[in-house]
């Protein structure tokens, strides 16, 4: 009998236990859901308890991927781009407002870049792609890259109001990854419109935000070394209504031989990023982010400087593929990044950009026009 009695107490203590530190321990301050956006993984966020802004933004991502992929996706042969790819050279190929609008969007960006993220280079990136995945011992054959790089420039796609024609039979155009942060910027304009807020949507080289983690923490971003995905250098604070988007980082690495190699490809020369650093960029827009870091990624040091100064509501983060990397950020990023302390002394910041066009630059709400309107 006093070995159950024993028993019986113990259990009471230990539920008495279980619930001190249940009424002790902070509540989550937020919730998340996986989903699959254009073939990205891709988590969103929202606050604590609420389930229901949890679901609308699963729905509008849900909705805008559905209605843009069945357009789009170069590997449905039904979709108007890989129709297009197919006789888009030989006569004006028929295409939708949506089809024509994330044309131009894309055709504007790689103008922007002159070049150095462009629309048209699905071939090349497509036999580089292959080529990392054989496991190969050599580079590509330079005949074969040049052969990749026939169709690209921006300049060879005419997109008329209703209408695209190819001006290169080799130009190809693969839009799925642009399409990525697209979707997502145009899931934050409905929500927005609805009067939702308070949402990240986290995909590995990209992500948005609309509001805050919590009533007194915006959500925050962990920063790790590029080529050691377990080491931590420190936190960045996304403010209410950012964007960001990386490049260089692991992911984006393969294999060649035994010479590790970046798996970006410069679409002006058809070989790998030769870049020294990874690249970070953070502005009002998820497209345009994605694009300037892709670009910023195979750009020479002044080529950069130009693209930010163009574009000066984007901040970039530079980290060197070094045992202890120097980070190198933009002045507006300074205050927002809190660095680990063995890499406190680490940290440059970057020379301040004279802006070169300021009437480009606009808030999220302005640049956001470019996403919905024809």
């Amino acid at each position: 009998m006093s070995e159950q009695w024993n028993s019986m107490m113990n259990s009471g203590v230990l539920l008495l236990m279980l619930m001190a530190w249940s009424a002790c321990s902070p509540a989550p301050e937020s919730i998340y859901r996986d989903m699959e956006v254009i073939n990205a993984s891709v988590r969103v966020h929202a606050q604590y308890e609420s389930d229901e802004d949890l679901r609308a933004a699963t729905r509008a991502l849900r909705d805008h991927e559905a209605r843009l992929l069945s357009l789009i996706d170069i590997y449905d042969a039904t979709s108007e781009i890989a129709r297009a790819n197919q006789i888009g050279h030989r006569s004006r190929f028929p295409i939708s407002r949506d089809t024509r609008r994330i044309l131009l969007y894309a055709q504007r960006l790689s103008a922007n870049t002159d070049g150095a993220w462009d629309l048209t280079d699905a071939a090349l990136r497509h036999v580089w792609a292959r080529h990392f995945d054989s496991n190969p011992s050599e580079p590509l054959p330079a005949p074969l890259v040049r052969a990749s790089r026939l169709g690209i420039g921006h300049e060879l796609i005419n997109i008329g109001e209703h209408a695209l024609l190819l001006l290169n039979e080799a130009t190809q155009l693969d839009l799925n990854e642009f399409a990525q942060p697209y979707v997502v910027d145009l899931a934050v304009v409905q929500l927005r419109r609805e009067g939702r807020r308070n949402f990240w949507f986290e995909a590995a080289s990209f992500g948005r935000t609309l509001g805050r983690m919590s009533t007194d923490r915006n959500w925050a971003l962990p920063i790790y070394h590029p080529l050691k995905p377990d080491t931590r250098l420190g936190q960045l604070l996304l403010t209410e209504a950012s964007a960001y988007a990386r490049s260089g980082w692991s992911e984006d690495w393969g294999m060649v031989g035994d010479q590790r190699t970046s798996r970006i490809i410069d679409p002006r020369t058809g070989w790998p990023s030769t870049g020294d650093a990874a690249v970070l960029v953070v502005g009002p827009v998820a497209t345009d982010a994605f694009v300037f870091s892709r670009a910023l990624h195979v750009m020479a040091q002044e080529e950069a400087s130009r693209l930010l100064a163009e574009h000066s509501r984007y901040a970039a983060m530079y980290v060197t593929y070094a045992d202890v990397p120097e980070i190198k950020l933009s002045p507006s990023l300074q205050p927002l990044f809190q660095p680990e302390p063995e890499f406190a002394e680490q940290v440059r910041i970057l020379a301040q950009s004279e802006p070169i066009a300021a009437e480009q630059s606009a808030d999220a709400e302005q640049q956001e026009s470019d996403l919905v309107e024809p």
